[in-house]
C-alpha cells in the first residue's frame, strides 16, 4: 500500500478518545468513519464532535449502546455498530436523525452518549449525618452510623438514560455517584430497624453480622434502585457500622437487666413451647429470640426451626379474648353461657320444635303452625 493510501485510509477512520474536560473534537472533513473509544471503565461517558462530512458513519464499540443527539433531537438507543447520520434519500434509509445531506451548510455539532451495559460500577456509601433508629431487642431509640461499598451495572439503558444522563446536559460520574450514595442512604434509613427485627439482630450485634444484613439489604435497594433509574446492585457491603458509646452501654445494662427472664438454659423444645404461649404477642417473643440468638445460635437455630413447623409467627387473624359480663371468667369466643356461672352470653334463637321455624316474638304458641311451645 503506498504512502498517499496508507494516510487517506487513516484519514477516513478518525478515532475519538474520551476528553474529561469535555471539549469539543472537530472531526476531519475527510474522514467517513468515526470511532468511539471506551476505556471501559466507565458507566457512561459523554463526547461533543463538529461534523463537516455527511458520509459520516459513527461507531459504537461492543458491549457498549449509545445515543446521538443533535439540536435537542435524540436518535433512541443504538446497538454497538456502524450508524449513518444522514442519508440522500429521507424516504427509504433514513439516517438516524433524519435529515438529508443536502441540508448540511456547515459544521454541526452533534454529543454522544455511550453506556457500557457489561461493567460493575463501584462506588463508596456512608452516613454524613447519624440515622435514628430502634433497638429491636430493648426498644431504646438509638443513632447509627456506617459506611460500605457497593456496585453496580445498568439494567434498563433507556430508563438510565431518560431519568439522570440524557436529563441533565451536564451529570457525570460525580453527580451519579451522589445520586446512588443518596438513594442508598434513603433506602437504610427506612429499611434498617425493621430488618434488624426480622432478623432477630439487635443493634450491638451488627458488627458481627454484617454479611447476613448485607444480603437481605442489597435485594430490597437493588429491586428500587432498578425501579427509580435503570440501575441494579449487583454488590453492598457494610465496612464499618456504629453506634454512640452510651447508647450502647444503655443497651446492654437493660439486657442484663432482663436476661434472667430468658431462662436461655432450657432445651428447645421448652422454649418453642414458651414462646408459642407468647404467640399473640409478638414483640415480646422477637425480643425472646434476639436475646437466644446472641446466647446460643445453635438453640436458637433449633427453636425457630420447631416454630416454623408448629406454624408459629406465620400470619393468621387477631384474637381476642372474651369475658363473661357477669363473673369475668374467660370463655370461648362462640359460647352461648359461661361455664362457670351459667349466665347466657348471647340471644339464643328460638325455634319451633314441631315446625322448625325460628320464633321471634315472645309467647307461649308459635305464631307459624299454633302449637304449644
Amino acid at each position: 500500500m503506498s504512502k498517499d493510501k496508507e494516510n487517506m485510509k487513516q484519514t477516513e477512520t478518525f478515532s475519538v478518545l474520551f476528553d474529561p474536560q469535555g471539549q469539543v473534537v472537530t472531526i476531519p472533513s475527510k474522514a467517513k468513519k468515526v470511532y468511539i473509544e471506551n476505556d471501559n471503565n466507565h458507566l457512561f461517558l459523554r463526547y461533543h464532535m463538529k461534523l463537516t462530512n455527511p458520509d459520516v458513519s459513527l461507531i459504537i464499540p461492543s458491549p457498549n449502546v449509545g445515543v446521538i443527539y443533535k439540536d435537542g433531537l435524540s436518535s433512541g438507543v443504538l446497538e454497538a455498530g456502524p450508524h449513518k447520520l444522514y442519508t440522500d434519500d429521507e424516504v427509504k434509509t433514513k439516517g438516524i436523525l433524519w435529515w438529508r445531506k443536502k441540508k448540511i451548510k456547515e459544521e454541526i455539532l452533534v454529543d454522544v452518549v455511550i453506556y457500557n451495559t457489561g461493567l460493575l460500577y463501584a462506588g463508596k456509601w456512608g452516613t454524613p449525618n447519624p440515622i435514628p433508629g430502634r433497638d429491636p431487642e430493648t426498644g431504646i431509640a438509638v443513632d447509627f452510623k456506617g459506611r460500605g461499598s457497593y456496585d453496580v451495572k445498568i439494567a434498563d439503558v433507556v430508563k438510565f438514560h431518560t431519568t439522570l444522563v440524557g436529563n441533565d446536559p451536564n451529570f457525570d460520574v460525580m453527580k451519579l455517584d451522589e445520586r446512588i450514595r443518596t438513594f442508598v442512604m434513603e433506602e437504610i434509613r427506612h429499611e434498617f430497624s425493621e430488618l434488624l427485627f426480622k432478623l432477630h439482630i439487635g443493634y450491638i450485634d451488627v458488627t458481627h453480622n454484617e454479611k447476613p444484613i448485607s444480603q437481605a439489604l442489597l435485594p430490597l435497594i437493588s429491586d428500587r434502585l432498578c425501579e427509580s433509574y435503570g440501575i441494579v446492585l449487583e454488590q453492598f457491603g457494610i465496612d464499618l457500622f456504629f453506634i454512640e458509646e452510651d447508647k450502647r452501654a444503655e443497651i446492654e445494662a437493660e439486657i442484663k437487666a432482663t436476661k434472667d427472664k430468658f431462662e436461655y438454659k432450657k432445651d428447645a423444645k421448652e422454649l418453642a413451647a414458651e414462646l408459642e404461649r407468647l404467640d399473640d404477642k409478638q414483640w415480646e417473643r422477637e425480643k425472646y429470640l434476639i436475646g437466644l440468638r446472641r446466647e446460643d445460635y445453635a438453640k436458637y437455630l433449633e427453636v425457630v426451626k420447631i416454630l416454623s413447623q408448629n406454624g408459629v409467627g406465620k400470619a393468621e387473624p387477631s384474637r381476642k379474648n372474651h369475658y363473661c359480663s357477669k363473673c369475668g371468667a374467660e370463655v370461648e369466643p362462640d359460647a352461648t353461657f359461661c361455664t362457670k356461672c351459667g349466665a347466657q352470653l348471647k340471644t339464643v334463637e328460638r325455634v319451633c320444635p314441631h315446625c322448625g321455624k325460628p320464633v321471634k316474638a315472645k309467647g307461649s304458641f308459635c305464631p307459624n303452625c299454633g302449637k304449644k311451645l
